[in-house]
């Protein structure tokens, strides 16, 4: 299936989780008609943003082991709002060390079936077993950096390997843009091999901390510019997705 994304950060101060969640709000939001999973297949909870998730991976983890998943309990019980559906991630620390890749493939082989677009928020660590599982599994990669030096240099640590693992990357998010910081589009996409083209920004927002005291993305807040630039990916994962008529 071409339905499953996964947006990848290369560290946990990317803002990975505020980028999927908002972006599978959006396809909710404006696509009615289509069922949208976004699934955390990071080794935290990530659920700062969709507090009350009755459905999680540690949950169905038995499960995932037997590959016994019962998709239509799936459906129900990861049910968020209206067509919206959500699968959290762990809750208990360091129990993600007893999942393995196999894991997560198999869950989202299940899930492309039973939604039409298959977000993942696969966090920062690639040694995770259920995240590199949804790496490999995902049609397209969306990358999230920002412009700080030490999250660029994490980046430029981890090429190799996602070389190595032939990762289907399709763009690069700079999170969190200034035009005015010294790390501009040009060096980002010198450094880290990626076409001016392949490159999405963005900007700062005035309302993230509001965000994360109302349990809310920036997608639902007053930011127009983060609301407009997030739609943008989610036009272009519709499009991938074979929506782009819609």
């Amino acid at each position: 299936m071409n339905n499953v994304f996964a947006f990848h950060g290369s560290d946990h101060k990317c803002g990975t989780t505020m980028i999927a969640q908002s972006v599978a709000e959006a396809i909710a939001t404006k696509e009615k008609n289509l069922k949208v999973l976004l699934i955390n297949t990071s080794k935290d909870t990530s659920d700062v943003y969709c507090p009350n998730v009755t459905e999680s991976l540690e949950s169905i983890k038995p499960y995932l082991l037997e590959k016994l998943v019962d998709t239509e309990e799936l459906v129900q019980k990861s049910q968020y709002k209206d067509n919206l559906y959500v699968i959290g991630g762990m809750k208990t620390p360091g129990i993600s060390s007893s999942f393995h890749p196999d894991m997560s493939e198999y869950l989202l082989a299940a899930a492309s079936n039973l939604f039409d677009i298959v977000i993942c928020d696969s966090g920062s660590e690639i040694e995770n077993s259920i995240c590199i599982g949804s790496l490999f599994y995902a049609n397209d990669i969306y990358m999230v950096v920002t412009q700080s030096e030490a999250c660029l240099r994490a980046y430029e640590y981890m090429m190799g390997l996602y070389k190595s693992l032939n990762l289907p990357v399709r763009k690069l998010i700079i999170n969190k843009f200034s035009r005015n910081a010294v790390n501009n589009k040009n060096i980002i996409s010198s450094r880290l091999k990626f076409m001016p083209e392949d490159l999405i920004t963005i900007g700062e927002s005035l309302y993230g901390d509001k965000a994360e005291l109302e349990g809310k993305t920036l997608y639902h807040l007053k930011d127009v510019k983060f609301k407009r630039e997030i739609e943008a990916i989610s036009k272009d994962i519709l499009k991938r997705a074979g929506y782009g008529n819609i």
